[in-house]
């Protein structure tokens, strides 16, 4: 998008968008870039949702580390929800509570990282 339609949604004027971004590329191109296997994520992501929609729970189950955490938000529509959940048997029990919603589910990228929306 040009610096001109960012300014206004930022409350800034056009020349001090175009030195935030500045800045901030700066500050990226200093930053590690983390050793990421996509492909293995993804790999994650489908299980657990075919695990989920087979309803499957001991396959759900070993699909998911020991230390899972969940982290859950109402979105736009409920921005005060949050939840978190700890432990691969929490998990896998809120995910059994929630998988008649996914017969639908979207692969998507959260914070740069292979998910999933339902």
């Amino acid at each position: 998008m040009p610096f001109g339609a960012i300014a206004p949604i930022i409350g800034r004027t056009s020349t001090a968008t175009r030195q935030l971004a500045s800045r901030a590329r700066r500050r990226l191109q200093g930053a590690p870039v983390p050793d990421v296997d996509l492909d293995g994520q993804w790999a994650f992501v489908d299980a657990f949702l075919a695990a989920s929609r087979a309803r499957d729970f001991e396959r759900l189950l070993a699909v998911l580390d020991p230390e899972v955490v969940l982290r859950s938000e109402g979105g736009l529509a409920r921005p005060d929800m949050t939840l978190q959940v700890k432990g691969a048997q929490a998990v896998a029990e809120r995910a059994m509570t929630y998988r008649r919603l996914v017969e639908t589910p979207t692969r998507v990228l959260v914070n740069g990282m292979p998910g999933g929306i339902v």
